[in-house]
């Protein structure tokens, strides 16, 4: 992440050069990307519209719908405080639709069935790296 940081500060100088984050968004990363891109205007790296989701569809077993019911729930809270901090910080209303996609295509196909799968497949990635 430093090293992140360090490069967006390098190309800062650059006037040609426009910075944007982009994630992809999975199951490994849903509940966190609110955190994310507060963080990035924290540290001044963004604009508060510099901000594009890709939303991940395969691998199916990466995919957020396969969240279990409990787990899109805890999203669904976790970006419900994220609404009220964009609004509290004046943040444009462009930026909540961008969030609110996630959450709509997350919640528009229970997918769960495939959760062992991730389990297993994450479980075995773990396993090989040493994590």
């Amino acid at each position: 992440w430093q090293e992140i940081v360090d490069n967006r500060e390098r190309i800062r100088v650059l006037p040609h050069v426009k910075f944007k984050i982009s994630p992809t968004v999975s199951v490994l990363n849903v509940l966190h990307l609110p955190d994310l891109y507060e963080q990035c205007l924290e540290l001044n790296m963004i604009e508060p519209e510099d901000i594009y989701i890709n939303i991940l569809e395969r691998p199916d077993h990466y995919n957020i719908q396969i969240l279990p019911a409990d787990q899109k729930i805890e999203v669904q809270v976790r970006y419900q405080h994220f609404f009220s901090w964009l609004n509290t910080n004046g943040i444009s209303e462009k930026v909540k639709p961008v969030f609110e996609e996630i959450l709509n295509y997350m919640m528009a196909l229970d997918r769960s069935d495939l959760w062992p799968k991730f389990l297993m497949a994450n479980g075995r990635l773990d396993e090989l790296r040493g994590e």
